[in-house]
């Protein structure tokens, strides 16, 4: 019983803080990094069981920065996640590798739903091919300019229509095609991608004072009003009424233990009196009373059993050189032990040689 409350409350307070943690705390992966919340999750990588809507979820990199993997029909791809706009539902995420380049040739081929690039404004761009480029880093004529792309590691290089191809040092490089799109920006490493998710439903949560979360039942898209300050709906267990209840249930424990201590003394002194009482009794028949070592002693330590009766065990002593007896000894505790010491009174009035 005491186990088990102790087990209930520690589950109590588990469920209760993991709620909460999960859909009410504002959580990130480090003090720079973005805020983590409805429609996305924050899980452990380890732990994709746990996510409800894969696509919404984040994860935290060994360094604390946010990552993020597009589920593409070219497979998955894992991004950086450094800024999220929860008002115009954008999402700006960059290349772990520094080549977003290749990975962006990638995405305009493929789907990768729930998302999409933002179509605000146009910027048209030219994709080159630099494979063939002898030497690491573009001979870049415009100073201006801090990127520094890495043409061995990164061949794809990404430019924007109107610059000069010449100013760039991309006479070596073979031009494979322009495309029209907002959501390529520079950045510090050289580029990054900016894309939009479909805003979710969550005006009537949001009317009645409420968040929204993901349902947890493998649908995806369907969500769920949760109330962070409803009391009601979660259990909160004050501190003190922790302690006292641990202590409570461990003096419980500790009361028991004392009780059955004295249960066992007092049934050590019970079955001392019936055995003094036994010997009064039958004093005029001159009984012998032997110790635990007298009698491992008489039976050469219980060596040779001689069979098994009603309550006991027989085994086969010897007194002296002459004389051999046959000892019985309780092996279970059945009755209290009266039924032996009733059959040794029967034996001690039966008038035999061998008795």
């Amino acid at each position: 019983g005491a186990h088990s409350l102790i087990t209930l409350l520690l589950l109590l307070l588990i469920h209760h803080g993991s709620s909460h943690e999960e859909y009410c705390r504002e959580l990130s992966c480090g003090p720079d990094e973005p805020i983590v919340q409805f429609p996305f999750q924050l899980v452990k990588e380890s732990s994709q069981d746990r996510c409800v809507y894969p696509e919404f979820c984040l994860y935290c990199t060994p360094n604390k920065n946010t990552m993020m993997v597009l589920s593409t029909t070219s497979g998955p791809i894992k991004f950086l996640v450094y800024k999220i706009d929860y008002e115009s539902n954008r999402i700006s995420i960059s290349d772990p590798d520094d080549c977003i380049s290749e990975k962006f040739l990638k995405l305009i081929n493929s789907s990768f739903l729930p998302y999409r690039f933002n179509t605000d404004s146009i910027t048209k761009l030219s994709i080159f091919n630099c494979s063939s480029v002898k030497y690491r880093h573009l001979r870049n004529e415009d100073q201006s300019s801090s990127m520094s792309q890495d043409m061995i590691t990164c061949p794809i290089y990404l430019s924007r229509s109107y610059d000069s191809v010449l100013a760039l040092d991309l006479v070596s490089c073979t031009k494979m095609f322009d495309v029209s799109i907002i959501s390529v920006q520079e950045c510090g490493s050289p580029w990054s991608l900016s894309l939009s998710w479909s805003k979710q439903n969550c005006t009537e949560c949001e009317a009645k004072g409420m968040k929204c979360k993901w349902k947890n039942n493998y649908t995806k898209g369907e969500t769920q009003c949760f109330d962070c300050n409803n009391k009601r709906k979660t259990i909160q267990i004050p501190k003190s009424l922790i302690y006292i209840s641990a202590g409570s249930i461990l003096m419980g424990l500790v009361l028991i233990a004392l009780f059955k201590i004295h249960l066992y003394f007092r049934k050590k002194e019970e079955d001392q009196v019936r055995v003094d009482k036994f010997l009064e009794d039958y004093r005029a028949q001159k009984p012998t009373r032997f110790s635990y070592a007298d009698i491992k002693r008489i039976t050469n330590g219980f060596k040779e059993k001689l069979g098994e009766g009603a309550h006991g065990t027989v085994f086969k002593g010897k007194l002296s050189s002459e004389i051999l007896v046959a000892v019985k000894m309780l092996n279970n505790k059945e009755g209290e032990g009266k039924e032996f010491i009733n059959e040794v009174g029967i034996m001690g009035k039966i008038h035999h040689i061998n008795v």
